[in-house]
């Protein structure tokens, strides 16, 4: 068999595809069932089981766990409350005592270890900017004291353990959105209101450094591009009860008549895409960063 990994994966998906996105998922030989009710997870059992036996799939039962609050799967803590890298304390705690990279080979290393981190800190890529922008060929490895706190502030990043919450698809989304003329980035966090605690929590992250091109573009047309590239990234969450929050003042007349029509023809392309889908744009000051303070909470 010369592609075991796909081949096993495409096996295993064809014999639970009746429970996949149901009440399972499949990774290989690793299978995960979640339900919400205890009675309801007793019977998505029975249904799991009765696709493997059905064909004749051996379920190893020292290497399995059943009713459990939550658990360890594929590197990641699920719960009913969110997913959590707890798992990866190892790799957490051997990225605090990564001594300073001495060449650009030592600092790809280092960065393809953090890189799995990425997904659990907000503005990642504006945090790696000074590290990533040494990595271009034609720029000489030389580590400023910028690259110092870059260096430290992403271990700092990386001890906090953030918890993105399991999203309730029945209730509205927030989206903040950000672009930054000094690291070149663009970032944007899906956040929603949860009803226990009373206040937002995060749902998902993301971020990008703007392509050459891109780095060009007015603040304006940056901030956009932001709100464009956190609409797709999360467009399976993303409706008319949607509200998309940025920093800068422009932003409020999207949606309305004539509103980010005049400029360059991707300009019109944005508005055109982001108007289509009715969302509802609202001005927030930068210093009143909420995504910070639910990036506070860390899991208990």
């Amino acid at each position: 068999m010369c592609n075991p990994p796909p081949t096993s994966q495409r096996a295993i998906q064809v014999c639970l595809r009746e429970v996949l996105d149901n009440c399972a998922f499949a990774w290989i030989n690793d299978v995960l069932v979640y339900s919400p009710m205890v009675d309801q997870h007793e019977e998505d059992l029975r249904r799991v089981l009765g696709c493997l036996r059905k064909d004749e799939y051996y379920v190893k039962i020292s290497k399995y766990k059943f009713f459990v609050p939550k658990v360890v799967y594929i590197g990641l803590e699920i719960s009913d409350v969110g997913v959590s890298l707890r798992a990866e304390l190892k790799k957490a705690e051997l990225v605090q005592t990564w001594p300073k990279p001495e060449n650009k080979h030592e600092l790809h290393v280092f960065l393809g270890l953090c890189n799995w981190f990425r997904r659990f800190i907000y503005k990642y890529s504006h945090v790696t900017a000074p590290l990533t922008s040494l990595l271009q060929v034609k720029v000489e490895f030389v580590w400023s004291e910028v690259c110092e706190a870059a260096f430290k502030e992403l271990k700092e990043k990386i001890a906090e353990l953030i918890l993105l919450f399991i999203p309730d698809p029945t209730r509205p989304f927030n989206l903040y959105v950000d672009a930054s003329e000094k690291e070149i980035c663009i970032a944007t966090a899906l956040m929603q209101w949860d009803l226990r605690v009373n206040g937002l929590r995060v749902v998902a992250l993301t971020s990008r450094k703007l392509v050459q091109a891109e780095q060009k573009y007015p603040i304006r047309e940056k901030e956009l591009l932001a709100v464009v590239f956190g609409v797709k990234t999360f467009r399976i969450y993303v409706n008319h009860t949607t509200k998309v929050y940025s920093d800068h003042k422009s932003l409020k007349w999207l949606g309305t008549s004539g509103g980010l029509i005049e400029g360059p023809d991707r300009v019109k392309r944005w508005a055109i895409f982001l108007n289509a889908l009715s969302i509802v744009p609202q001005y927030i000051p930068g210093s009143k960063n909420i995504v910070a303070d639910a990036l506070s909470c860390r899991p208990s």
